[in-house]
C-alpha cells in the first residue's frame, strides 16, 4: 500500500480513495502537469498473474475507446517497478455507492420511461461497439450480434 507522499513515476500519491480486487485507487498529483488526477495501481503480487494483467490493460484500453462527457479520460498506462498502473482524470464528488448508501436513486425510470429507454439504447451502442480483444483504438469494430 503507498502511503501519502509516495511517488509512482512522476506522480505523488496524495491519499486512498479506495481498494478492490484488481488494486488500489489513489488520488495523486501530475508532478510535470500540476494537475489532481487518480491512479490505479494493479500491486506486484496481481502484475504476475497473466489474466488479471490482461484484464487491467484491456479496462484501460475500452476506457480510452470511449469519448463521452461521462467517461473519465484515460491519461496513462504504465508500469513503475513492478507495478503497472492507470492514470486518469480525477472527478471530486461523491461515489456512486455514497449516494445509494444516503438513500439516493441515481435514476428513476418510473417519472421518465423515455430516459431510461434512451440509456439502455446508449449502452447497447456502448457494447455493440467495443473493441475486439487486442484491437488497436478504433481498430476492429465489432457489432454485438457478430460471433
Amino acid at each position: 500500500m503507498m502511503e501519502p507522499g509516495d511517488k509512482l513515476a512522476h506522480y505523488e500519491i496524495r491519499s486512498l480513495l479506495g481498494k478492490g480486487g484488481m488494486g488500489e485507487v489513489y488520488r495523486a498529483t501530475d508532478a510535470e502537469l500540476g494537475r489532481s488526477i487518480a491512479i490505479k495501481i494493479l500491486p506486484a503480487e496481481l502484475a504476475t498473474d497473466d489474466v488479471r494483467l490482461q484484464r487491467f490493460i484491456q479496462e484501460a484500453k475500452a476506457v480510452s475507446a470511449l469519448n463521452h462527457p461521462h467517461i473519465l479520460t484515460i491519461y496513462e498506462i504504465g508500469a513503475h517497478g513492478d507495478s503497472k498502473f492507470i492514470a486518469t482524470e480525477f472527478i471530486d464528488g461523491e461515489t456512486r455507492r455514497q449516494k445509494m448508501d444516503q438513500g439516493i436513486r441515481l435514476f428513476d425510470h418510473s417519472r421518465s420511461p423515455g430516459k431510461l429507454r434512451a440509456l439502455r439504447a446508449d449502452l447497447g451502442l456502448v457494447s455493440a461497439h467495443a473493441p475486439r480483444p487486442g484491437a488497436g483504438r478504433g481498430a476492429n469494430r465489432r457489432h454485438r450480434n457478430e460471433p
